[in-house]
């Protein structure tokens, strides 16, 4: 099974950010202790076209291993602590979502500065085929402008898809990156919910 991710979006509901980040680092330390959870990123936003401050991404081997996680006695011990912790009113937690990676892409490119995060809506069209379009396109945007990185993760319900994607890039791209057309596949009828650049702040290692 592919890796997978918890991505959790929040908000500062008090512009108290500092206390925030703090937050973060108590929490996501605490869940480390859970043998099912393999790191963990925290990306602050540069700019957005959503109510969203942060967004934090949670690695798992696959998406059993998340469900174990979320309903294990780690997790029950550090959601009593973590809501009880000083910065915890400075949260808003505005979406909470697990995916499956599907596609990742490294480049040997400069290191990049910043990340371009999207949320996309693949509506009655094969996944298998969307990613097939998706790799020509993310290959194409790298020799225009070079990535360091594309990492695409899929959440399906039915005929629905809601993919994310994570693109490493040393300059900023263009907001319409997504519809451009391939040679290998048709492109995929997609709609996007929310793009954002942001930077990394942290990350927890094992």
């Amino acid at each position: 099974m592919p890796p997978a991710i918890n991505l959790v979006c929040t908000r500062c509901t008090d512009g108290n950010h500092a206390a925030l980040q703090r937050w973060y680092n108590d929490h996501a330390q605490l869940l480390m202790a859970s043998e099912a959870l393999r790191s963990a990123e925290l990306y602050q936003l540069e700019s957005t076209t959503a109510a969203i401050d942060y967004f934090c991404l949670y690695h798992f081997d696959q998406l059993d291993a998340f469900e174990a996680f979320d309903s294990g006695d780690v997790m029950s011990h550090v959601r009593e602590l973590s809501q009880a912790a000083p910065g915890r009113s400075s949260i808003d937690i505005v979406k909470r979502t697990q995916y499956e990676r599907v596609l990742h892409r490294r480049w040997n490119a400069e290191q990049g500065i910043s990340v371009q995060a999207s949320l996309l809506s693949l509506e009655s069209a094969s996944l298998h085929e969307a990613t097939r379009w998706l790799n020509d396109v993310l290959y194409g945007l790298h020799l225009q402008q070079p990535l360091q990185s594309a990492q695409v993760y899929a959440m399906q319900q039915g005929k629905h898809s809601e993919l994310f994607v994570l693109l490493e890039t040393s300059r900023r791209l263009p907001t319409d990156w997504h519809a451009q057309e391939s040679i290998y596949a048709a492109r995929a009828d997609l709609r996007c919910i929310w793009q954002m650049q942001a930077r990394r702040i942290a990350a927890w290692l094992k």
